[in-house]
């Protein structure tokens, strides 16, 4: 347990956050295993929200895709299958702002006609991240366990409505391609290519910190 607890701090002491926040209400995000996901993993994710963004985390009682529901009953899904299916828990749960799913299954998008296995996708109050893309691109425990954090801070970004960071190839908000402030980052032309987005600095750059400052102040206002 104490190894745990620091590797845990290990992690989360490496990113930066939006500092000593205090505050009297606070946005609550969910946090749900689907299928073969440790604790250890919802763990993880949970103390790099909380830390980084200062956010109350509520955990949800495990679940499964439904083999019965042809959408579900292979052993990959479809990124839009796996939202719609935590969308339809977010909307039994009054109490939660936003809720993240996390499935070991491959997510899949069709993209210029292609199937992609990616990381993780986003609506608006919903994010599901799949850990089987995030491993194969991990050398060891250690860097997967690292890799997930960023996989799953980035994911709350896009839920605080940023979109792919234009401004520094640094921001673990990147995409693919799309950093303007140097000439490296043009070279680098596949979606896929994982060293660009997991050698990010652990944090935002201040233009994005800014636009999620200003929208956490709109989500508690309403709250």
């Amino acid at each position: 347990m104490k190894k745990i607890i620091l590797l845990f701090a290990i992690i989360i002491s490496s990113f930066g956050s939006f500092g000593s926040v205090v505050r009297q209400k606070n946005i609550t995000i969910g946090i749900i295993a689907i299928g073969d996901i440790s604790n250890n993993e919802i763990k993880i994710v949970a103390h790099s929200i909380k830390a980084y963004y200062k956010f109350s985390i509520k955990f949800i009682e495990k679940t499964e895709f439904l083999k019965t529901d042809k959408k579900y009953a292979s052993d990959s899904v479809f990124a839009k299958d796996g939202i719609e299916f935590i969308s339809k828990i977010k909307s039994e749960r009054a109490e939660l702002n936003f809720l993240i799913g996390i499935t070991d299954r491959p997510i899949m998008i069709v993209q210029n006609g292609k199937i992609k296995v990616i990381r993780g996708m986003t609506n608006k109050e919903n994010v599901i991240i799949s850990t089987f893309k995030i491993k194969k691109e991990s050398v060891n425990s250690t860097k997967y366990k690292q890799h997930l954090s960023k996989v799953a801070l980035h994911e709350c970004g896009h839920l605080l409505g940023l979109v792919h960071c234009t401004n520094s190839c640094k921001c673990f908000m990147i995409g693919w391609n799309t950093c303007i402030d140097c000439d490296e980052c043009f070279k680098i032309t596949d979606m896929d290519d994982a060293s660009k987005f997991y050698n990010t600095d652990n944090k935002m750059c201040d233009k994005c910190k800014k636009a999620v400052e200003l929208k956490i102040s709109e989500l508690l206002k309403d709250h």
